[in-house]
């Protein structure tokens, strides 16, 4: 995504103002609610987005603050969900495992 690219870009910029990181963590978490695991993969491999939101939540500013903190719990949310999935079908795949070796033994 180029406004990933755009964000990332800002995050690099180290004369941003609050505002502008009021108006990424915004965006980010915007793009997280829309988008969901693509986005969170793509933020995953630009750790200064996360730095990015982390100065946020870090703000005086209560909007900034409370955006900031919005997108990471999205992001929270979603890598909580990716993790579920990989264990759940891990589960069922050892159980299906476990299941066919017992009709093959008996």
């Amino acid at each position: 995504l180029f406004i990933l690219s755009f964000i990332h870009h800002i995050a690099e910029d180290e004369d941003h103002s609050d505002g502008v990181v009021a108006n990424a963590a915004g965006l980010i978490g915007d793009l997280c609610t829309a988008f969901g695991k693509d986005v969170m993969k793509l933020v995953e491999v630009r750790p200064l987005i996360n730095d990015l939101l982390t100065e946020g939540r870090r703000s005086k500013t209560n909007k900034t603050k409370t955006l900031a903190t919005w997108a990471t719990k999205e992001l929270r949310k979603l890598k909580s969900q990716a993790w579920s999935e990989t264990h759940t079908a891990h589960a069922h795949k050892h159980t299906l495992t476990l299941t066919c070796i017992r009709s093959y033994t008996h």
